[in-house]
This record gives C-alpha cells, sequence and structure tokens, in this order.
C-alpha cells in the first residue's frame, strides 16, 4: 500500500509540475512530451490559472501541490520507519483537508466557468485516493 501511496504522490506531483512548467512558459500547454491524454487546452486548463479559485492562500495550486505530494512522501516515509499512529493521523488530516478545499474549485469549474479540465479532475481524483490510502492504514 504504501508503494500506491507514493506512486500517487508522484503523480501528483507531476501534474503540478506540468501545470508550473505550463504557466511559466518553460513547455508549451500542447507539446508533444507530454502524452495527448494529459494535454492541456488553451481554452480550458490554461485559462484556469488566471482565475481566483486557481489559488490557495495566494499560491497557484500547483504550488500548493509541489508542497503538498512531496509532504505525503515524506509522512508516508516516516509512518514507515517509525510506525507513528500521530504521524498518520497527522497525514490523514492534511489529506482530508486537501480533500474538502478542492470541493468549492471543483464545483466552480463545472458550474460557474463550465471547464471540464481532466488535469484539475484527476488532481482531485488523487487527493481522494491519497485520504483513502492514509485512511485504511489508521487503526481506528
Amino acid at each position: 500500500m504504501w508503494i500506491l501511496l507514493d506512486l500517487i504522490a508522484f503523480l501528483g506531483f507531476l501534474k503540478s509540475f506540468y501545470f508550473m512548467a505550463v504557466a511559466m512558459n518553460v513547455i508549451p500547454a500542447d507539446s508533444s512530451l507530454i502524452p495527448a491524454i494529459c494535454r492541456m487546452k488553451r481554452s480550458e486548463c490554461l485559462s484556469l490559472l488566471s482565475y481566483a479559485q486557481s489559488n490557495f492562500l495566494s499560491l497557484s495550486n500547483y504550488v500548493a501541490g509541489l508542497i503538498y505530494y512531496p509532504l505525503i512522501f515524506l509522512l508516508a516515509f516516516l509512518v514507515l520507519l517509525h510506525s507513528s499512529q500521530s504521524v498518520l493521523a497527522f497525514a490523514f488530516g492534511i489529506s482530508l483537508t486537501t480533500v474538502f478545499l478542492g470541493i468549492y474549485p471543483s464545483f466552480e469549474l463545472v458550474a460557474r466557468l463550465k471547464i471540464l479540465c481532466r488535469l484539475c479532475f484527476a488532481d482531485h481524483v488523487l487527493n481522494l485516493l491519497v485520504a483513502v490510502v492514509i485512511g485504511s492504514f489508521l487503526k481506528w
């Protein structure tokens, strides 16, 4: 299960890194280096970077992802080394908070902005998977 959690965190980090690279014009949104299913559409995903809903505490969501996913990876490693339920509970709390913080922006994407960004929704699914995997390790 820890390998699954690390894989999810790695995929989330890659997605956040991709958003950052596109936002900073390091690579084009439709780069052939990126698998077609993951490419951003200029009219949808790329336009999201200018919306207030794509920020968390004045940080772009991709920056938050570049912090969150390595943190999850580190916490998973600490739990693996020390079998600490308190660290696990902390990681679970962070992951649940992340899931709940994603509900409003998801609603905004669909209901108000009418944008179906595959990468954004993939990120929300990854966040939910992180919470489910961590929660499965908790001793209730």
